[in-house]
């Protein structure tokens, strides 16, 4: 059974960072933004934008809301990071 269909889209959250989400997440060190797609697996792909929910900064953002603070921690260190904008999957279905 994939990754993909395991996830019940029912029940994803609208209004905090989840699979699917689109986010936009400013460095808070860096003062940078990057935007990112929260995807399934073990999936990394930086240049496209591309994060798994499984990976260390996909982690960090799960389940946090616009405006929130995260920290993450990653193998050069922690990361502070401000979510700028986020469209979520249900949002994302909803515009068509």
């Amino acid at each position: 059974q994939s990754e993909l269909s395991r996830i019940d889209l029912e029940n994803l959250p609208s209004d905090r960072v989840g699979f699917g989400s689109k986010v936009s997440v400013e460095d808070l060190e860096m003062k940078e933004v990057f935007d990112y797609t929260i995807v399934a697996g073990d999936f990394l792909d930086l240049d496209a934008g591309q994060i798994s929910f499984a990976s260390p900064i996909g982690q960090g953002l799960l389940g946090a809301r616009r405006d929130d603070e995260v920290t993450v921690s990653l193998p050069r260190g922690e990361r502070r990071y401000r979510i700028v904008k986020l469209l979520t999957l249900p949002e994302q279905l909803e515009m068509g």
